[in-house]
């Protein structure tokens, strides 16, 4: 699904014309935002793409007495509740409670994307624990008129896409754009590399550094000198190739990384670790590594490090991600887990 997300402050230039801010949610360019004051909340199942709720919780007014809450809620059309303290003891004991930000959340497969219109900071501290659990983070930084846009998961492991911009009053709006993977709920593999270069601190004892590709922690790299390349189904998550190429050594690993590289294709989920130093011979792969989601290829140094989570397809998955590092400011390492796909298992 596409997911486009525009917070605006009240402050900001750019704004929507004659207003004080808008929020902006689409998915798939359908907007879904309430577009009121505060925080405006859509919950989409990250199966299915459907919208499953939808809540403008306004941040400025939220509280209107201690024995009382005049709650502003959307839920599919019923605009608003008024909710007792006795009646708030009532709901506790159901599986999920009205009344507090936290409580709106579920524990199943949601995309959660929150945007802030016009000024969301008055009253939101209280639902920082529960924006955190999202993915949120440093939430303290929304001053007054500023602007916050949030990709969520209330998951323990959060998918890659989560994600998160906010700007200060005036420098705003916070924008994010992307495309997210649905997924089968559960089914999703769990991806480890460590790139070690041999002058990096705390590498695999007694050696010059390892590579390691770990998936569901089983390991799958050759950990051999150079480029090591790991290529598992999207779909599936097995393993279909294990092969490496020595950078280093072989003047001709450069075109034969290329080469490989360049024939994958389809749903493929690309592994990629240096081991020791793989820069020397390398330069005629980098368009076939960029081709994979690499980039700034040319920082690789003598016996730096290189990780890289890549897919073949033009429009990248979300979880695609580089990290690289010089000669012994190493180890790179990423650890994610990828949410697998359903593009050949249902006509979704």
């Amino acid at each position: 699904i596409k997911i486009d997300i525009r917070s605006e402050g009240c402050n900001d230039p750019g704004k929507t014309p004659n207003t004080c801010g808008r929020a902006y949610i689409k998915v798939n360019d359908v907007e879904h935002a309430k577009q009121g004051r505060g925080h405006n909340v859509v919950v989409v199942d990250a199966v299915t793409g459907k919208e499953l709720q939808c809540w403008y919780l306004n941040a400025v007014f939220f509280f209107n007495n201690t024995k009382t809450m005049n709650i502003i809620i959307l839920i599919l059309g019923v605009e608003s509740f008024k909710i007792s303290t006795d009646q708030q003891q009532a709901f506790s004991k159901c599986s999920w409670k009205f009344g507090t930000f936290n409580n709106f959340f579920f524990y199943f497969s949601k995309i959660v994307l929150v945007a802030v219109q016009d000024e969301g900071s008055k009253y939101v501290k209280t639902a920082f624990d529960a924006l955190t659990r999202m993915g949120g983070y440093d939430l303290g930084f929304l001053d007054y008129r500023g602007s916050y846009a949030l990709v969520g998961h209330p998951g323990d492991q959060k998918p890659s896409y989560v994600t998160q911009v906010q700007s200060k009053s005036g420098q705003g709006p916070s924008v994010i754009s992307m495309t997210v993977p649905l997924t089968i709920m559960g089914p999703s593999i769990k991806i480890d590399i460590r790139s070690e270069g041999c002058n990096d601190p705390e590498i695999t004892p007694n050696t010059c550094g390892r590579a390691y590709i770990k998936v569901n922690d089983v390991e799958h790299a050759k950990q051999g000198r150079g480029h090591n390349v790991v290529v598992v189904d999207a779909v599936t998550g097995i393993v279909e190739q294990s092969v490496r190429f020595d950078t280093h050594g072989n003047s001709d690993a450069g075109n034969q990384l290329k080469d490989f590289l360049n024939k994958i294709s389809g749903d493929k989920i690309v592994l990629v670790a240096v081991q020791d130093e793989g820069s020397k011979y390398v330069k005629t792969a980098f368009d076939a590594l960029t081709r994979m989601g690499g980039y700034d290829l040319g920082f690789l140094d003598y016996r730096g490090s290189y990780a890289l989570v890549g897919h073949p397809g033009d429009q990248k998955p979300s979880y695609v991600t580089q990290v690289q590092s010089k000669s012994g400011q190493g180890p790179s390492v990423i650890s994610m887990t990828v949410p697998l796909t359903i593009s050949r298992l249902c006509n979704c």
